[in-house]
């Protein structure tokens, strides 16, 4: 029982399996070359099609991708910014095929596309030249705090209308961080992507970010939110996590990086993606993973009030919150 077939850890194509780079990389050195080797060794075996990278300088990712070119069958799509994307365009940077650009908005763009109709009409312009004559931009990030709820809705079918680009919502939830959306305001939000996809051709114009379900979805199919699973779940998803969160040094966490380390997935500093699945499989944290995944769903899916669910900020809470409890405890 040594491969990821014989422990049933091959993610299903309907699963969306992906390793999430967390952390910001300006440069990509030695030990990083290590840990992604490790990553690359069971990549294609766990069926795992894409690794999205959160933060990269354009050099890091060339560094990465020379790497990883024809050793997997997995996509890299680079969340790049606004300002990075303008500087691997003005010097035509070549990218390698397997690369797949999504453009980060961060929020004090998103302040000047609200403020001033003349960078709005720049913004648009420059996205859509590059769209067009160089980089294809499969989708856009948009990042939202309560200062950008007034507009937002006209400023998305502005921007859509003028690109034809998707956008997808990321709010600041964080209550640490300031200006946080609250769940009523994120279900303003999924309001407001519904009408807006109802209203176009294209029913996806916009989307919400990794991680925000429709309370709709997580009650009928909760499989989606870990709770069943293999034989007793309709498309035989398993229980596994299907977001694995890299930090740069090697720790894998569920979804994002925990508070809690018990949650750790592994270290592929001392271990290959295969190996670390396998050990994973049935081990106290991955119980632990599936009991707060049903904590949640309990305390916050089934009785939510609002059409979406910030599911994988609940999961970070609640676990933050159980380990806290234990910690008192003891």
């Amino acid at each position: 029982m040594n491969s990821l077939i014989d422990n049933d850890l091959v993610y299903k194509d309907n699963e969306a399996p992906a390793i999430l780079l967390e952390e910001d990389y300006r440069d990509f050195q030695g030990r990083d070359f290590e840990i992604l080797g490790n990553m690359l060794t069971g990549l294609k075996e766990a069926n795992i099609k894409n690794i999205i990278i959160k933060s990269m300088s354009p050099q890091a990712l060339t560094g990465m991708s020379e790497y990883v070119l024809n050793k997997i069958t997995a996509g890299i799509v680079w969340r790049i910014n606004y300002e990075d994307l303008l500087k691997i365009y003005e010097e035509r940077r070549e990218l390698p095929s397997c690369v797949k650009l999504v453009l980060r908005i961060e929020e004090n763009i998103t302040n000047e596309c609200l403020n001033s109709a003349d960078f709005l009409n720049t913004f648009c312009e420059k996205i859509n030249g590059i769209n067009r004559n160089y980089y294809k931009i499969s989708a856009m990030i948009l990042n939202l705090n309560t200062n950008h709820l007034v507009n937002v809705e006209e400023l998305l079918l502005n921007v859509y209308n003028r690109t034809q680009i998707t956008l997808t919502l990321n709010p600041e939830l964080d209550a640490d961080k300031g200006l946080h959306i609250t769940w009523a305001q994120l279900d303003h939000l999924y309001r407001i992507s519904i009408e807006i996809n109802k209203n176009c051709e294209n029913r996806t114009a916009v989307l919400m970010e990794l991680g925000i379900l429709p309370a709709r979805l997580l009650n009928e199919h909760p499989c989606n939110g870990y709770v069943c699973f293999k034989h007793t779940c309709h498309s035989s998803k398993g229980d596994v996590p299907r977001r694995l969160a890299v930090m740069r040094d090697g720790k894998v966490y569920p979804e994002r990086k925990q508070a809690d380390t018990n949650l750790l997935i592994g270290d592929l500093a001392e271990n290959t993606l295969e190996n670390m699945l396998i050990s994973y499989k049935d081990s106290e944290s991955h119980e632990l993973f599936k009991q707060i995944s049903k904590a949640v769903h309990i305390k916050w899916v089934q009785t939510s009030p609002f059409r979406v669910v910030p599911w994988g900020h609940l999961f970070s809470e609640e676990a933050n919150y159980a380990n806290k409890t234990t910690e008192a405890s003891v």
